[in-house]
C-alpha cells in the first residue's frame, strides 16, 4: 500500500557452528577463552539484540555437547557459511538474522551493538568492512530481501559468503578495531588469542 509504515523484520540470531574444524583439530566452538566456550560467549553477544537464537550446524552434531542444550537449525547443504545462513532464512524467511561465525574469539558487545544501532533493514546485508576492503559476512545482519540473492548464488556454484557480499548492495561500516573480527582457525591462532586476551582483561 503506497504510504503504509515500513515493518523492520524481528532479529533473530545464528551462531554458525557448521565447520569441521580440520585446522583446529577440535571443536571451535567448544574452545574456551576468559574462562567460557567460544558457543557461551557468542550466544551471550546475541542475547540482547535477538527475539530468538539458534545455532547452526550439521546434523550429526546434534546430540553432542555443546549443542544438545541450545535451540538449532541443521545446515543440511554443508558447504560453508553460505549454507548455514541459507537454512536459517528458509527456515524463518520473515526474519532478519544477526549472523556470528564461533570462530570469532576478538568479538566483543560493543562491536556487536555497533553493527545493530547501524543496521539498514532496507539494505540486504549490514556488514562491517574487513582490512582488505572486503565485506566480513561472519559478523552481519542479513535481511529476508537478501535470501533470493544468496540462494541464487549458492545454486549458481558461487559458494563464498563473503564474495557474495562484495557482489550485494550492502550496508558497509567501517570498524576502528578491526582485529576483532580476525577469526582462530589453527593451534597457533588459538594460543594467540589466549595471550592477548588474558593480557587485555590483566590490562
Amino acid at each position: 500500500m503506497i504510504g503504509a509504515r515500513y515493518q523492520v523484520p524481528p532479529l533473530f540470531g545464528l551462531v554458525l557452528a557448521g565447520g569441521r574444524s580440520t585446522r583446529m583439530g577440535a571443536d571451535k566452538a567448544a574452545l574456551c577463552y576468559r574462562g567460557e566456550t567460544q558457543l557461551d560467549s557468542s550466544l551471550r553477544l546475541l542475547r540482547p539484540w535477538c527475539a530468538r537464537i539458534y545455532c547452526s550446524i550439521r546434523p550429526e552434531q546434534a546430540s553432542r555437547p555443546p549443542y544438545s542444550w541450545v535451540a538449532q537449525i541443521h545446515d543440511r547443504f554443508d558447504a560453508g557459511p553460505l549454507g548455514g545462513v541459507l537454512c536459517a532464512m528458509e527456515a524463518y524467511p520473515d526474519a532478519s538474522w544477526l549472523v556470528i561465525a564461533c570462530d570469532l574469539p576478538y568479538l566483543e558487545p560493543a562491536t556487536v551493538h555497533d553493527l545493530v544501532l547501524a543496521r539498514n533493514a532496507r539494505r540486504p546485508v549490514t556488514a562491517f568492512l574487513r582490512d582488505d576492503g572486503q565485506p566480513e559476512p561472519l559478523c552481519a545482519i542479513y535481511e529476508p530481501m537478501s535470501q533470493v540473492f544468496l540462494a541464487v548464488e549458492f545454486h549458481s556454484g558461487r559458494g563464498s559468503l563473503r564474495a557474495s557480499l562484495g557482489r550485494a548492495n550492502a550496508n558497509l561500516l567501517t570498524l576502528a578495531e578491526r582485529w576483532r573480527l580476525e577469526s582462530v582457525n589453527c593451534p597457533e591462532e588459538r594460543d594467540v588469542a589466549r595471550r592477548k586476551l588474558e593480557g587485555e582483561a590483566a590490562g
